[in-house]
């Protein structure tokens, strides 16, 4: 006779749970020495990729709400990684904009990820490395992420 425990442990969401919470604190340690969370981080690597976009462009990109970015924006703002600029096109909106600051510690911020990704690979090979971020992109595509 299966218990819950037994049904429990086919679900894969399990793992993912795991996994992220192992990620958020990885990340946290390593980021809290410039006094932001990890969940700041992704705006930072967002406009990393492309600096000066809206607060609704960051949202989007991010699969984020709207709050959660303002939110995220503000306490990026309030310790100088970022700024505000009306959007030359549309003075309704704002423009966010890496500060010097936040842009030297590009370099540092993907070094945390490129770790984390090291340690997460590190017991697997090369294809299923591979397999395994196809599989996580197409359920992510499956879902609307």
């Amino acid at each position: 006779m299966k218990t819950n425990c037994d049904k429990n442990e086919k679900y894969i969401a399990k793992y993912i749970s795991q996994l992220n919470r192992e990620a958020r604190s990885f990340v946290n340690k390593s980021v809290s020495k410039f006094g932001f969370k990890s969940g700041q981080i992704m705006f930072l690597i967002d406009l990393y990729k492309q600096d000066g976009k809206s607060q609704e462009e960051i949202s989007e990109s991010l699969h984020m709400d709207k709050v959660t970015t303002a939110r995220a924006i503000r306490k990026l703002e309030e310790e100088g990684y970022v700024t505000r600029a009306k959007d030359k096109e549309d003075k309704r909106f704002n423009s966010i904009y890496l500060t010097d600051k936040s842009k030297e510690l590009q370099d540092d911020i993907y070094g945390v990820f490129d770790e984390w990704h090291n340690r997460i690979g590190e017991c697997l090979t090369e294809e299923e490395e591979l397999l395994l971020r196809q599989l996580l992109e197409k359920v992510c595509n499956n879902i609307k992420l």
